[in-house]
């Protein structure tokens, strides 16, 4: 009989809806399983069927035949049987720690199922030694990054030894380094102590090499169940559902095509890409590639749109300064990516363009104004700002009051400020929808009304902090297209973003941070060419940029670069 069973299953929630359709398939002890599909497809909801939280302890009906090791969750009583066997870990690690250090935290489940000291210590000891954390020991969980906080998480799941562990999107909030870690830690818990994995994640690059079966679900319904290699292949069925193939796949599909790749199973990352090959995974890395980046046309009549000199900023409280002496500027019209791990002052940095946090020394310059001399209407109207969670910024009820907000507080007329409206949302796609209700939309839509209401301000410079995380790749490159086009228009941007996959669609200016300090002043291709610099800044290259220089033709950034750099060379076997 299968570990976990659904058969014609169907689950929905208080007002009717179904979320997931007639869904059967069988989950068999020991495997991993990665879910992965579009915004609002369901894999959250199929996530909590298979931990056995529908419907007793998240409310929804669940119809068709379910079975979880051997239980059905519905019958009473039947999650008390669930519980020690069941790990559950969501997208938020914050939500699910309760303890002040991580010892406390991961002891606490053991503790719960009232084994003896000796039993608590061993199961804390061997979880925490597992998910790599030993030297974070007696520190306070709220000081973690967001990578550590992560597998503290796992650790307290493991440490219930469970037979089963159900994952949703954990790598989400994650800087790259943070993002691997995790995932690996994930890997070993499957390979080393035989939990049964069931991951729901969109980045298929980090996690596809790593299962051993891919569900995609689109729309509720199972549109793809096989192994990766099987599944990944068909790049339209991806499209559909509103993913991005993996370009390490396609270039591979590319290279066995022209007889460049024996054949044999289809390699879904850089190792297994130049392992086919029969190279070393560490050929001699080129020099960077130079590249030209376009840096906005600075001229002795057009200050910067921001300069930030010398700025530090100390939180209260806090012991040391989350900027150390900053200095940086981003010219008129210049696009920038800002990269660098949890905690590396990002964040910090940008919320002193709009007057969100002010210097503890240093100076902030808005078009060559201190932000200091500017009221706070002034900074509004030349810096807009979008958070990493939109409903942090949402104030109206109907899509048009609220991007009409901004501008009403500008001193617009109604009518020219609904006018400027409606001609926004049609910028980002939702000015058919101006009248329905904001909490109605899905995360990504909900991010396309903020960035409305920004631009309908007509600022000089736009700061998007992670606009695209959590959000499938058609949403990606919506919003993409969005500010690119704001950007055509003469708007700056500063775009800060964990996915060092986007930095290849815009060739543009990339500041990289660590530690409160700007580490580098760089490009993309010349980030992914210094693994000093990566390593500082917690940055893992895309697996494409890796098998570019594996390849011996330098970090790319797409499939069709490499491809096109290895047929100028004759194909990879005369590199």
């Amino acid at each position: 009989m299968a570990f976990l069973r659904l058969r014609n299953a169907s689950v929905s929630y208080s007002e009717g809806r179904e979320v997931l359709h007639d869904i059967s398939l069988d989950i068999e002890e020991g495997e991993f399983v990665l879910i992965t599909g579009p915004t609002g497809s369901g894999k959250s909801t199929l996530g909590l069927c298979l931990a056995g939280l529908l419907p007793e302890v998240v409310y929804g009906q669940i119809t068709g035949h379910i079975e979880l090791m051997g239980v059905d969750p519905r019958v009473e009583g039947a999650r008390a049987a669930l519980r020690a066997s069941v790990g559950m870990v969501f997208q938020t690690a914050e939500s699910q720690l309760i303890a002040f250090t991580l010892e406390e935290e991961v002891a606490f489940g053991p503790e719960n199922l009232g084994l003896s000291h000796e039993q608590v210590v061993h199961r804390t000891d061997e979880a925490i030694a597992q998910t790599g954390l030993p030297h974070l020991r007696g520190r306070r969980t709220s000081r973690f990054s967001g990578g550590e906080k992560q597998r503290t998480v796992i650790g307290a799941a493991l440490a219930m030894e469970p037979r089963l562990m159900v994952l949703d999107e954990p790598l989400s909030n994650l800087d790259p380094q943070g993002a691997h870690n995790v995932a690996h830690c994930i890997k070993r818990m499957n390979e080393e102590r035989g939990v049964t994995v069931v991951l729901i994640e969109k980045d298929l690059d980090l996690v596809g090499p790593l299962c051993d079966r891919l569900i995609v679900i689109d729309g509720g319904r199972i549109v793809a169940d096989g192994p990766p290699e099987e599944v990944l292949i068909d790049g339209a069925m991806l499209e559909r559902s509103a993913l991005k193939q993996p370009e390490v796949v396609w270039l591979a599909m590319e290279m066995r095509r022209r007889g460049w790749l024996p054949a044999g199973r289809l390699p879904l990352s850089a190792q297994q890409l130049t392992e086919g090959m029969g190279k070393s995974e560490s050929q001699p890395r080129p020099e960077p590639v130079s590249t030209s980046v376009a840096t906005g046309g600075r001229s002795a009549d057009r200050p910067p749109a921001v300069e930030v000199e010398d700025l530090v900023h100390l939180y209260p409280g806090a012991e040391h300064p989350a900027l150390k002496g900053v200095s940086a500027s981003i010219d008129p019209s210049e696009f920038v990516w800002l990269v660098g791990s949890n905690g590396s002052g990002k964040t910090t940095m940008v919320k002193h363009f709009n007057g969100l946090l002010k210097p503890t020394t240093g100076s902030v310059r808005i078009q060559g104004r201190d932000v200091r001399d500017l009221k706070a209407q002034e900074v509004c109207r030349l810096v807009g700002h979008v958070f990493q969670n939109p409903t942090e910024q949402l104030v109206c009820d109907r899509l048009l009051a609220e991007v009409m907000y901004g501008l009403l507080s500008m001193g617009l007329d109604r009518e020219a400020a609904a006018r400027k409206a409606h001609e926004s949302l049609a910028q980002v796609g939702l000015d058919s929808r101006a009248d329905g209700f904001t909490f109605n939309l899905s995360k990504g839509e909900q991010t396309k009304l903020v960035i409305a209401s920004v631009l309908a301000m007509s600022p000089a410079l736009v700061v998007l902090d992670e606009p695209t995380h959590g959000l499938d790749a058609k949403t990606k490159r919506d919003i993409l297209r969005i500010v690119f086009e704001a950007n055509r228009g003469g708007t700056s941007i500063a775009f800060i973003t964990h996915d060092m996959g986007l930095l290849a669609s815009k060739d543009a200016r990339v500041l990289a941070m660590g530690h409160g300090e700007i580490l580098a002043d760089t490009t993309a291709r010349r980030l992914f060419a210094d693994d000093a610099l990566m390593r500082e800044a917690s940055i893992v290259p895309p697996p494409i940029a890796q098998a570019g220089v594996s390849l011996g033709i330098g970090p790319v950034l797409t499939g069709e670069e490499a491809l096109g750099l290895l047929q100028a060379t004759g194909g990879p076997a005369t590199i």
